[in-house]
């Protein structure tokens, strides 16, 4: 028989996954899902979401490599991409979260976008902030300290139900915020259009859901912080 204190030393082991937030899980393109080999020239990154928005990209000059040691999609800096023919458009609620980890420098980094619709991207600009537009509306944010390459590091962009837009980075909520309205539209990871201010570095994963709340993000930060 169990003492007492035998019982209270028990704990419920957290069973979230990006699957816990069902249709509202838009893309996921899981850690450590493309194999135990490395790839030179990685053509396709499978969505694990149930929308199969698949990234895909044809051309070998500008495909990113796989490193299965480290789990990560090597992004070059010189036009390297991958692309879905099945973009979202949000014109609500959202929740981007990606980890990973920057080249040097930091210059107007490509994280998540459209390559066939101006004005639909999230960039980092520098080591102080990013800039997203929507719809040709831009959202500038600071952060509260400069970030690093060379480091490990995650990202939860949300918008809320008032439109208000707020960066958490490695678990730390930004005190910058800004409001912003109109239709994201994404289909590309590395690159905006038309092929420009391409991403160099590393990604682990990448998720993106419908809907925004304290809830899904603390979620996020311990999954990201156990990758």
């Amino acid at each position: 028989m169990l003492s007492l204190g035998n019982k209270l030393s028990l704990t419920k082991t957290d069973s979230w996954s990006p699957h816990s937030e069902g249709q509202r899980l838009q893309m996921f393109y899981e850690y450590k899902s493309l194999g135990v080999d490395d790839i030179t020239s990685l053509n396709l990154w499978t969505d694990s979401s149930h929308n199969e928005r698949h990234l895909s990209q044809s051309v070998i000059a500008s495909s990113p490599s796989y490193d299965a040691t480290t789990g990560a999609v090597v992004f070059d800096g010189a036009n390297d991409a991958l692309t879905t023919n099945s973009p979202v458009e949000i014109d609500g609620e959202f929740t981007f979260a990606i980890k990973m980890n920057f080249a040097d420098p930091i210059s107007n980094d490509t994280l998540l976008a459209s390559n066939s619709e101006a004005n639909n991207f999230i960039k980092v600009i520098n080591t102080d902030s990013l800039n997203m537009k929507f719809s040709s509306s831009s959202a500038l944010i600071n952060f509260d300290s400069s970030i690093s390459s060379g480091s490990d590091i995650y990202f939860i962009i949300t918008r809320n139900g008032d439109n208000e837009v707020s960066v958490n980075i490695n678990g730390e909520p930004q005190s910058d915020t800004v409001t912003r309205a109109g239709t994201f539209i994404i289909d590309t990871l590395g690159v905006r259009s038309t092929n420009l201010n391409d991403f160099a570095g590393s990604i682990y994963e990448e998720e993106l859901y419908t809907s925004e709340s304290a809830r899904l993000t603390r979620h996020i930060k311990t999954r990201f912080n156990n990758i």
